[in-house]
């Protein structure tokens, strides 16, 4: 058996009965002594491995990274690896071409993976992208729903509140309506209860036990003098006829409101006394003076009314009297003004004595209308 080439075994130059598949000359020559770029004409010990097949067996390009962009690429550089590395060219020329080949493989390497690094790029970018939009999309509608949910709550909570001041703005309204319907009311209370009293004086609703029609009497000498404020005599057609002054009975003889201006008991100066027998003996509660208002007085007030003045009790003629309470006279208020005694006894009185203590301001005269005295027997 012939020398065999471990290296040409390796790289299919043998058949299966070990005999080489192409002849050749074996002319040897000194291969390290040629010169580059020419051919030895004598032939090589190295078969050319760029004129060399290996029958059918030749390995397909290598499959893609999946996108067909870099197949032709690839499959470039796998054939310019066999070209420099096929049998029958000589070894130097071989080397020359694989370092060119070799260089260029690196330079198509390096862009091979750039472009799959820049296509990887664009895919992740693109990939990024997709995720992006997707990200704010689901935020978006989860804004949009979040918002939706947010106006229901705020116009749920507007609603509330809407009602609570409503309920609230409803109940100041009937407070502030009811707070204004008391107030008118008792205004109208007020004015009521003035009118009654104007048109049913409150002494009108007791029975009065100091008037003349019912027995009593007014006892003259224990009462001051009657001031003439005009002669004492009438005309009639033109003849002088005489007229009765008014006396201290004019004050028991039961005139009621509205009192005539004029029409009066009237003493001298601003202090002076009626002595008066009661029509029963009673328990007295109540006492009324009366005289006309400031708006029925001719000079615009009631100067000659009575101020001050005090009520005595007196059990006898002849006995000590019992001071039942001093009080005032309002010229601005009622003309029938009824007092209630403070903290009256249960005395029984026959006679009483009315005290008139200062007037309104006159300085002549004092005038009282009426006076009445109530009770019980």
């Amino acid at each position: 058996m012939a020398r065999q080439s471990d290296r040409l075994l390796t790289m299919g130059y043998y058949d299966n009965d070990e005999e080489p598949r192409l002849l050749y000359k074996e002319n040897p020559f000194k291969v390290f002594r040629k010169k580059r770029g020419r051919r030895n004409s004598g032939g090589s010990t190295v078969s050319n491995m760029s004129c060399m097949s290996f029958g059918d067996d030749i390995c397909p390009p290598p499959p893609s990274n999946g996108r067909g962009k870099n197949r032709g690429c690839l499959y470039n550089m796998y054939a310019s690896s066999r070209s420099c590395f096929s049998l029958g060219s000589g070894w130097p020329e071989n080397m020359d071409c694989a370092g060119n080949e070799l260089r260029m493989m690196q330079a198509q390497l390096t862009k091979l993976q750039e472009d799959m690094v820049r296509a990887d790029v664009m895919v992740v970018q693109k990939q990024l992208q997709e995720l992006q939009e997707e990200m704010v999309e689901a935020d978006l509608k989860m804004m949009q729903k979040q918002l939706k949910q947010l106006q229901q709550d705020m116009v749920g909570a507007d609603v509330k509140m809407m009602k609570m001041q409503l309920k609230e703005l409803q109940e100041d309204m009937v407070g502030a309506d009811l707070k204004i319907m008391r107030k008118q009311l008792k205004e109208l209370q007020e004015e009521l209860l003035r009118l009654k009293k104007k048109l049913i004086p409150m002494a009108d609703t007791m029975p009065n036990f100091a008037l003349e029609s019912q027995g009593a009497t007014v006892l003259h000498h224990l009462s001051s003098d009657t001031y003439h404020t005009q002669p004492p005599f009438v005309t009639f057609w033109g003849i002088p006829l005489w007229y009765p002054p008014a006396t201290p009975r004019t004050v028991i003889q039961g005139h009621s409101s509205p009192l005539t201006p004029g029409r009066c008991w009237v003493f001298a100066g601003r202090r002076g006394h009626v002595f008066i027998t009661l029509s029963h003996p009673v328990t007295i509660t109540h006492v009324t003076l009366g005289h006309i208002t400031s708006l029925q007085s001719p000079a615009g007030f009631a100067y000659s009314a009575p101020r001050e003045f005090s009520v005595y009790g007196v059990k006898k003629v002849d006995s000590e009297a019992t001071r039942l309470g001093t009080f005032v006279y309002d010229p601005n208020g009622e003309s029938l003004q009824t007092f209630k005694l403070p903290g009256h006894k249960k005395v029984v009185f026959s006679f009483v004595k009315l005290q008139i203590e200062s007037n309104w301001g006159h300085p002549e005269y004092t005038c009282v209308y009426n006076f009445r005295v109530h009770g019980k027997m």
